[in-house]
């Protein structure tokens, strides 16, 4: 925002934005942002009496991690008697971010008791940075047994119920692939939920969790 604090109107008012090179330009107001030679976003607002306030928002997206500073120039025809507040700078800090997404299928959705049953999972990262030391989640249903993962690399644990497998780092734009198998030890309808996690932080967590049910049912071997 801007403010003449007067006593006189303020001629050909002008506001230059100069955002970081590592930010892409998006929109001023709603609008296409306009640049200057000097790679200034500018707003003109004409003349602007007396304790007046205008306002311009621009958005950017940014397309570095790190911390990057704006500065904010407002400039006029008449000399103004306090030109130390005619610059304002932001600081901005720009973290890494993933968008993890997880889905699974189950292979028969009518599952064999005491019968080993395959799920396969596909995870992968949107971006627009790498996640990092990505987990997958298993809060295995009951009576449900972990028997292996495939690829068999893949370090496993289950601990009170609840199986975490590792899966390293995953650059953005990129995924993979896992096979789980258990074997159902009782019968009955069966949930299977299994959720992805990450040390870099993911601003869109609802594609992070993926539920499937089975129906578990007796078998006889009879011979």
């Amino acid at each position: 925002q801007a403010l003449n604090e007067g006593p006189s109107p303020a001629r050909n008012v002008e506001l230059s934005i100069l955002p970081s090179p590592a930010f892409e330009l998006v929109a001023l107001n709603g609008a296409p942002p306009i640049t200057n030679d000097q790679g200034a976003v500018v707003q003109r607002f004409g003349t602007l009496t007396a304790n007046t306030t205008v306002y311009a928002q621009l958005r950017v997206l940014p397309r570095q991690v790190g911390r990057f500073t704006n500065i904010v120039r407002i400039t006029a025809d008449e000399p103004d008697s306090n030109p130390a507040d005619n610059v304002a700078e932001s600081v901005l800090d720009v973290l890494p971010a993933g968008d993890l997404a997880v889905a699974q299928t189950a292979s028969q959705a009518l599952a064999w008791l005491d019968r080993e049953l395959a799920y396969t999972i596909m995870v992968t990262n949107a971006g627009p940075s790498m996640a990092t030391a990505v987990r997958l989640i298993d809060s295995l249903p009951d009576a449900f047994e972990f028997v292996s993962v495939e690829p068999d690399f893949l370090p496993a644990q289950v601990v009170d119920g609840i199986l975490s497998i590792e899966l390293g780092d995953l650059a953005a734009e990129q995924g993979t692939s896992l096979t789980l198998h258990l074997k159902p030890g009782e019968s009955g309808e069966h949930t299977h939920a299994i959720e992805v996690v990450s040390n870099t932080p993911d601003p869109d967590p609802s594609n992070n969790a993926s539920v499937v049910s089975v129906e578990v049912v007796p078998v006889a071997n009879l011979a």
